[in-house]
């Protein structure tokens, strides 16, 4: 993992096995299995849309297991039905303190 900053983010990357860090989405939302803390079945479910247009429910919230970021930016959704990968928002996360650079490889 990167360095800490002042603000609890991480200063380089986020190295995790959670699943794709993505620009893409609006929430961390999880497969069910992935190993988080404090998950808790939720009052407030959300629905997701899926690029096949299928729709699915979360079940469960969450905090990603990242103790150097703040904790709104760990904040996640768990859905039973997510089936290939756990999606990481880069928007959560620079709406939380962080900072995103991207770069050609």
């Amino acid at each position: 993992m990167g360095e800490q900053t002042q603000s609890g983010c991480l200063q380089n990357t986020i190295k995790t096995n959670l699943g794709a860090v993505d620009s893409g989405t609006t929430g961390h939302f999880l497969l069910i299995k992935t190993k988080c803390n404090n998950i808790r079945p939720t009052t407030t479910p959300i629905n997701v849309e899926l690029p096949n247009g299928d729709i699915i429910t979360s079940t469960h919230t969450a905090q990603l297991p990242i103790p150097a970021l703040p904790p709104a930016a760990t904040q996640a959704h768990l859905f039973p039905n997510l089936a290939a990968n756990a999606l990481i928002s880069v928007g959560v996360l620079c709406d939380n303190g962080c900072e995103a650079t991207f770069s050609a490889t």
